[in-house]
């Protein structure tokens, strides 16, 4: 997908996220049923980060495919 964008495009999205808050203390606000799918060969966000997600939000449920 990032081969197929605009190379600016992908740096600004870079940029947002090296510069966003941190927010993993805000997830057990989160009062709703959540559905964390996530890919198991995902190289930009490892499956521990969607196993440390769902374990920090009340109701979560993981599902690795």
């Amino acid at each position: 997908m990032a081969r197929r964008s605009d190379p600016l495009r992908v740096a600004f999205q870079a940029d947002a996220l090296a510069t966003r808050p941190d927010r993993w203390n805000d997830l057990g606000r989160i009062a709703c049923p959540t559905l964390l799918l996530w890919g198991a060969h995902d190289q930009f966000a490892p499956a521990a980060d969607g196993l440390r997600m769902a374990s920090l939000i009340p109701h979560a449920r993981y599902v690795e495919i």
